[in-house]
């Protein structure tokens, strides 16, 4: 998607649609003469076209009308007297609303619907005016999110796609708020032009987050720890970024890091080439080179057979009938790692970190941050003695943070009674440094040399320096 458009909805635009009252979030397509499912309601987007983002609009039947503010705030707020009750005294029972479902249906087909069917259903109600003020706006906002839908439509970002899917299924993503992952990014420097590393097991939101936070410019290799690459379906939801976003993108498996430090393939040269650079360079015995190329051969004859045999199952066939060949898919990554001096390195895995980040830190340059985020705090600290036990990693930091939203009432504070959105994981961040022995020298001035002449003390100042 475009920004030529100056932030005005387009037909064939992904957006997103958030529902204030229910805290939900959906993606849909801007499509004219098409209709979305949107959680309870079927609705023909057209009537967004042409609005910008970020705008409101309230769902009447099956069609979207852009959102008058003051329209329905005056008439809601007429039904809130001032002073604050107390519900002590109230019992929850159905003859408290005096409309019944079928009465409320007859009202829907008398053509009475939005702010006059919400002001009807209040004036049916014989404890409305007793209940106190945080109640009465409860109970406007679940009528209001039943038969006045209001959603917000959003260009999809970081931020709203990070919030989306932490409400959705928050286990599914490592409970990463969206404030630990701006604690990642900021950390690791991710900034256009980067080359970093990225571990991701949750889903993809990390590789999306730093896609988008690069720009279309840098390198950014995903290391996974499973045979094949593991379904991301998070990821698939950054469909906002340019084709130069995945660009920046490429894929290696972990398990092959440790054979491609000891046996580097070097990208394949014509006869020609091959010949001249065989006749200039000729470091090594013949004996030693036929004993390597017999050793490689072997490796990638095993390796072949391997990818073939699991190529004749049919899953294998279904999850990569719309990716390239695997020779294709890991030639770039091989080559930037072979480079080596990536600027850091992002680790957001459910696995043990340690053997993973040895695995990584010879192909991480010096100054370089190192960022680890797990949800479980025994794999954690033993990550952390590692980043202590170590000469080579500096500036240790661990932290978390403990997030609980408050609903702000008239002298008091009430706290939401989802607790989930509290939790988060640990971030364990450092500084990959070079360690090298200095020698002590010794001096060249002597005792003897200096007894026998004498000089200033400016020049034996000097001497010494």
């Amino acid at each position: 998607m475009s920004l030529k458009n100056n932030g005005i909805i387009s037909e064939g635009d992904t957006a997103l649609a958030y529902s204030a009252d229910q805290k939900r979030y959906h993606t849909f397509q801007v499509k004219i003469c098409t209709s979305v499912r949107l959680w309870k309601h079927t609705v023909n987007t057209e009537g967004a076209i042409g609005h910008y983002y970020g705008s409101r609009f309230v769902i009447r039947g099956c069609s979207l009308e852009l959102f008058d503010p003051n329209k329905l705030e005056v008439r809601l707020e007429q039904q809130l007297p001032s002073e604050d009750n107390d519900n002590r005294n109230l019992l929850d029972v159905a003859s408290n609303q005096k409309y019944s479902t079928e009465d409320i249906q007859e009202l829907k087909e008398n053509e009475l619907a939005g702010e006059q069917l919400i002001t009807e259903i209040i004036s049916g109600s014989n404890t409305f005016n007793e209940k106190s003020q945080f109640s009465k706006q409860k109970y406007l906002t679940r009528k209001r999110a039943k038969h006045l839908p209001v959603i917000f439509i959003y260009r999809p970002s970081l931020r709203h796609l990070s919030l989306m899917h932490y409400h959705l299924r928050p286990e599914k993503i490592g409970f990463l708020r969206i404030d630990t992952l701006s604690l990642l990014l900021s950390l690791a420097n991710v900034r256009y032009g980067s080359r970093l590393l990225v571990v991701d097991n949750f889903g993809g939101l990390v590789i999306g987050a730093v896609l988008e936070r690069m720009g279309g410019g840098g390198r950014l290799v995903e290391l996974f720890t499973t045979e094949i690459i593991h379904p991301r379906p998070v990821l698939s939801s950054f469909s906002h970024l340019s084709s130069l976003h995945w660009e920046c993108l490429s894929a290696f498996p972990l398990r092959r890091l440790a054979r491609l430090r000891e046996y580097p393939q070097t990208p394949q040269l014509s006869n020609s080439e091959q010949k001249t650079n065989n006749t200039a360079q000729q470091p090594i015995s013949s004996l030693q080179q036929s004993a390597d190329s017999l050793e490689e051969s072997s490796i990638i004859e095993i390796d072949v057979n391997i990818t073939q045999n699991k190529s004749e199952t049919p899953l294998f066939e279904e999850q990569h009938d719309h990716t390239p060949p695997k020779e294709d898919r890991y030639c770039t990554a091989r080559e930037l790692l072979i480079e080596g001096e990536f600027e850091g390195i992002i680790l957001a895995s459910k696995h043990d970190p340690v053997p993973i980040l040895e695995a990584c830190l010879p192909f991480i340059s010096s100054s370089s941050p190192l960022l680890v985020y797990c949800v479980f705090p025994e794999l954690i600290s033993n990550c952390n003695e590692y980043f202590h036990s170590s000469n080579n990693i500096i500036l240790k930091n661990l932290t978390t943070s403990w997030l609980r939203a408050y609903q702000p009432a008239e002298s008091k504070l009430h706290p939401e009674m989802m607790s989930s959105s509290c939790r988060t994981g640990y971030v364990l961040s450092g500084v990959r440094v070079k360690t090298y022995t200095v020698t002590p020298t010794q001096s060249i001035v002597t005792p003897e040399a200096d007894a026998g002449e004498e000089r200033s003390p400016d020049s034996k100042r000097a001497k010494l320096l």
